[in-house]
C-alpha cells in the first residue's frame, strides 16, 4: 500500500497525486490536518533513514510561526516532538510504500520505491 501524507492544497503534493494517478499507482491520502500527524515511531524511522534535517520543512509558515526555543532542534527527538505537535512541519509530500519512502515530490525516487505499474 502506498500512502501519501501531505494536505490537500499543496502544490508538491497536488503533483505527486497526479504522478501518482498517472503513473497508475492507488494510494491512500493521509491528510495531515484532518488525519493527524503519523505515530511518533514512524516519524523516528523516517528521521533515522533520511535525517530530521530532510523530514522537518522549515520552509513553513508553521516552522516560521515557531517560538525561538522551539527552532532549537538538536536531535531526532526534538524533532519529533515537534512535528507530533505540529503535523505541518513534516516535508510534503511524504510518500511511503513497502520498499521505501521519499520526502518531498521527485519522481526518480519515487520510481524506485513503487511497484511496477
Amino acid at each position: 500500500a502506498i500512502i501519501l501524507y501531505g494536505i490537500p492544497n499543496c502544490d508538491s503534493c497536488k503533483k505527486a497525486v497526479t504522478w501518482l494517478k498517472a503513473n497508475g499507482h492507488g494510494y491512500r491520502f493521509h491528510d495531515l490536518r484532518a488525519d493527524g500527524p503519523p505515530e511518533a515511531s514512524q516519524i523516528r524511522g523516517w528521521c533515522k533513514r533520511l535525517g530530521w534535517e530532510n523530514i522537518l520543512n522549515r520552509r513553513s509558515t508553521t516552522y516560521r510561526a515557531l517560538t525561538p526555543d522551539e527552532r532549537v532542534i538538536e536531535s531526532i527527538e526534538d524533532a519529533v516532538g515537534l512535528i507530533v505537535r505540529y503535523p505541518l512541519l513534516l516535508k510534503r509530500p511524504l510518500i511511503e510504500s513497502a520498499s521505501g519512502f521519499v520526502a518531498g515530490f521527485d519522481p526518480d525516487q519515487l520510481t524506485g520505491i513503487l511497484p511496477h505499474a
